[in-house]
């Protein structure tokens, strides 16, 4: 009776699925920058993966974010040119961001969020529109690629903070049996992070430059 037991466990065991090894987390930054006595918010949202698909597809060591790629004051009324940030962010500016929540994702999950990815990096230009087509909308597309709730207002179009926040709230039973609910609040990093970012944003510029 033992060995029927012990048979039957090892083969529960080896039939469950496993446990996925990927982990996404979702971030915000809010990009101040100060100079002759004015403060400029440039907000931002963001994911980072880590960790191995099951399936043995390649590590997903890597953060993705969308930003506009030359943007100026015609940015507010009409599109530009956007594209995926360069990967990984700077560490200092990570550092300095806000992390929200971290969950585990299947298999599927994972390949959901990254054909999200190739949809926006593959977008016609120009891809960034301010108030439809920005980080904000770009990590709501991603959260709904692992199957989180996420609300449709118009009021979080630029404030990736904020939008984060209420998905948090929203899924706050599945983040607390399945995930890391952390809505850590950064210091802020200093210059060195602003430098590090703005240094990267500038490399983007150059980039879409010398391809024009």
């Amino acid at each position: 009776m033992l060995r029927v037991w012990a048979f039957c466990l090892v083969a529960l065991l080896t039939s469950a699925p496993a446990e996925a090894a990927v982990t996404v987390t979702f971030y915000s930054h809010d990009f101040r920058m100060f100079g002759a006595g004015l403060m400029m918010n440039f907000p931002h949202g963001f994911i980072a993966l880590s960790g191995t698909p099951d399936d043995g597809s390649p590590a997903a060591d890597s953060t993705f974010g969308f930003s506009a790629t030359d943007f100026f004051i015609n940015a507010l009324w009409e599109p530009v040119e956007g594209s995926l940030d360069p990967s990984p962010l700077p560490a200092s500016y990570m550092a300095s961001a806000d992390r929200h929540f971290s969950f585990a994702l299947t298999d599927a999950q994972y390949h959901a969020v990254m054909a999200v990815v190739d949809k926006w990096k593959s977008w016609p230009q120009p891809s960034y529109d301010i108030d439809r087509h920005n980080c904000v909308t770009f990590v709501k597309e991603l959260a709904i690629a692992t199957g989180l709730s996420v609300s449709d207002s118009p009021k979080f179009i630029r404030k990736p903070k904020e939008f984060l926040d209420d998905v948090m709230a929203r899924n706050a039973d599945f983040l607390g049996e399945h995930g890391n609910v952390i809505a850590v609040s950064a210091s802020g990093g200093g210059m060195d992070a602003l430098r590090n970012r703005t240094q990267q944003l500038e490399s983007q510029v150059r980039a879409v430059r010398e391809k024009n």
